[in-house]
């Protein structure tokens, strides 16, 4: 896996993941912001209603996302033809290993619109909402928590921001979501 895959905190159950947009950061790298939705909290034995967790939001730059794509298929070999059976096919499209996702930037330091990366946005977006629907086996797994619990660059970049609690990353301070400001214009 990547170096930065090492989690600083595994995901709790997870109902849904949706991607939020992408931005670029002063590495120039592209990194997906992936809002991540925790199963409510269920107390055994208990008559009251489940505890709704708070959504937190993880940065995953593309090549953790094939990196993660590959490990979840190796460990389950069936995901693969499921997929290609399947007419939510958004897996191939994380095989290629193509460097489309240049900064794009002008001289003055402005970012370009590029439509490759809003295409890659929805790609993904199709396979988290695949992903969530497959059997318990394959989403309450390592790779699974793994992925979408706390890295040390979700840390990193919340410790850059000035955030006053870096694990609570639900407190989400200004970043410039490039898909939104790109589609309004």
């Amino acid at each position: 896996m990547a170096s930065s895959y090492y989690s600083a905190k595994l995901a709790p159950p997870i109902s849904s993941a949706t991607v939020d947009g992408f931005e670029f950061r002063r590495d120039q790298q592209l990194w997906f912001i992936i809002q991540v939705h925790p199963c409510p909290i269920t107390i055994p034995g208990s008559e009251s209603q489940p505890i709704p967790r708070k959504p937190y939001s993880i940065y995953r730059q593309y090549k953790d996302v094939v990196d993660f794509v590959e490990r979840l298929e190796k460990e389950f070999p069936w995901l693969k033809a499921y997929q290609q059976d399947s007419q939510n096919n958004a897996l191939p499209s994380f095989r290629e290993k193509d460097p489309t996702w240049s900064s794009n930037r002008t001289r003055d330091g402005t970012t370009l619109f590029n439509p490759h990366r809003s295409q890659r946005k929805d790609e993904l977006n199709r396979y988290l909402q695949t992903l969530f629907t497959l059997e318990s086996i394959v989403i309450q797994c390592r790779l699974v928590s793994e992925f979408f619990g706390i890295w040390k660059t979700d840390l990193q970049f919340h410790l850059n921001q000035k955030d006053q609690d870096p694990l609570a990353l639900h407190s989400f301070s200004m970043v410039t979501r490039l898909d939104v400001a790109a589609d309004q214009r």
